[in-house]
């Protein structure tokens, strides 16, 4: 017997031709149980089989709570190999941690997971990370959210991913960053997780000792890029941020996408800007006490400006040039109205919380001027650049508000 137990325990794995899995599982119905330490072999990967690995747990049994104690560590560690959390070797792990309060105590505190949590905003959305090296990468990071109509996330998306297509057409990259997102029921979903960014909040916190001082730091955000830009990495993560930038004051403009707060606003180490959370659509703006939250058009603050114009007050060329692109982009897409019109009007009956009739449309003729020529469009989106720029102050009067908030729940 021990012969061929031995064998099949080989790491070489050349078992897999002599054993199929029905013969396996007869086999291991008359086998004598394991000395728990040989035992511990079949919780590895190379046994994905449910009946090896139950048999293992049975041998397990044996163990005392002193001698379990010592492999705690490996046995959660080994949990990630089974297929389904209800398992046999959970189940055990339960049962003998209830039965005994030091083994609950280092099973709880080594079940804490390394990268999965849950978020700090409203809806305490669920990070996710799976391991995946078939897309090229160690890990992948989804955020599961349970809560929110999602689908009006997909539709805000899907016209991000439109915008910057036809720019591109048009010449003109923007360097949108319209992540994934899949609606998954009625109020549940995934999102994916952009990895090596920060939000804007956290980058203002963790520069500042004082929250409700942290929004008003015009420094922080060029700070925390030149932390990991130096030479000509910085000029081109300043550039980077200087195009999405661009690009995301026209598309939040145009689509009059709301709750604009510090952390919904996100910047990644190569300097990409990019917009998250899309719950608040078509100039569907919160409001308290009937008092708008949201006064500017769009976020534009002077830390943005303070980036794109490379911490120098005075370098209007910079300026000019990020005014420009999003003038330029602001025509471009107004030229494909009709198309943003009829794509949202295709939705109607979706029965999204922000786009249930005729008039949320409306919102979209306005913020493109479609009655308007072009050169009167262009003027009204000069003063609203001009409007969201000179009414900044509020918009970091209320990331003070959400700040203090945050490091308040924190």
């Amino acid at each position: 017997f021990m012969s061929e137990l031995d064998f099949f325990m080989e790491p070489s794995s050349c078992v897999k031709p002599f054993f199929n899995f029905k013969q396996l599982q007869a086999l291991l119905q008359i086998w004598p149980k394991l000395p728990p330490r040989e035992a511990l072999e079949l919780l590895d990967f190379n046994y994905p089989d449910q009946y090896v690995r139950e048999y293992a747990v049975g041998c397990l049994r044996q163990m005392s709570d002193e001698e379990l104690s010592q492999y705690l560590l490996q046995l959660v560690q080994v949990l990630k190999y089974e297929p389904f959390l209800d398992c046999a070797l959970s189940r055990f792990l339960l049962e003998r941690a209830l039965d005994n309060r030091r083994i609950g105590q280092f099973l709880f505190w080594h079940l804490s997971v390394e990268k999965c949590k849950y978020m700090d905003s409203k809806m305490k959305p669920l990070w996710l990370v799976y391991s995946s090296r078939a897309f090229g990468e160690d890990s992948v990071g989804v955020i599961f959210k349970n809560g929110d109509d999602l689908r009006q996330d997909m539709l805000t998306l899907q016209m991000l991913r439109l915008m910057d297509l036809l720019w591109k057409e048009a010449g003109l990259d923007l360097r949108m960053l319209p992540y994934g997102c899949l609606a998954t029921g009625d109020r549940s979903g995934l999102i994916e997780v952009v990895s090596t960014s920060e939000t804007i909040a956290d980058i203002q916190l963790n520069s500042s000792n004082v929250a409700a001082t942290a929004a008003f730091n015009k420094d922080a955000l060029l700070n925390w890029l030149k932390e990991y830009n130096s030479g000509d990495d910085l000029d081109r993560a300043i550039e980077e941020f200087t195009l999405s930038c661009a690009g995301y004051c026209v598309a939040s403009y145009v689509l009059g996408i709301g709750d604009r707060h510090s952390d919904n606003i996100m910047v990644k180490k190569t300097g990409q800007l990019f917009h998250i959370d899309f719950g608040h659509i078509l100039g569907n703006f919160k409001s308290k006490f009937g008092i708008k939250r949201e006064r500017v058009p769009f976020i534009l603050t002077y830390d943005f400006i303070h980036v794109i114009q490379q911490g120098k007050t005075g370098n209007t060329e910079k300026f000019g040039r990020f005014r420009q692109c999003c003038e330029d982009a602001y025509l471009i897409l107004r030229r494909h109205g009709n198309l943003f019109i009829t794509l949202f009007a295709l939705m109607l009956t979706a029965g999204l919380p922000e786009l249930t009739s005729v008039k949320d449309i409306q919102y979209l003729k306005d913020s493109l001027a479609l009655g308007k020529s072009e050169e009167e469009a262009l003027k009204q989106f000069k003063q609203k650049f001009d409007e969201a720029l000179r009414e900044s102050w509020t918009t970091k009067v209320n990331w003070m508000a959400h700040t203090v908030r945050k490091d308040y729940r924190s």
